[in-house]
């Protein structure tokens, strides 16, 4: 939940900065499907890796008994 948060958080921002400091003749719809838009798909897959390997670390560290839950 967190990476999806702030991955929306920073998709926001960086929008925000594009449409009011970088070209003010582009449009919201614009700036969202060329600056949001293509990197949807690659940082979904990256957050889910991320999650997954975060697990299976965990798993590794719990089972050698240094970490109590």
């Amino acid at each position: 939940v967190f990476i999806a948060l702030s991955h929306l958080v920073l998709y926001a921002v960086g929008t925000l900065w594009f449409l009011c400091f970088y070209d003010g003749t582009a449009g919201l719809i614009t700036c969202l499907t060329t600056l949001v838009l293509p990197f949807l798909l690659p940082d979904a897959v990256k957050a889910i890796f991320a999650v997954w390997l975060a697990k299976k670390v965990e798993k590794q560290v719990k089972g050698m008994g240094q970490v109590r839950d």
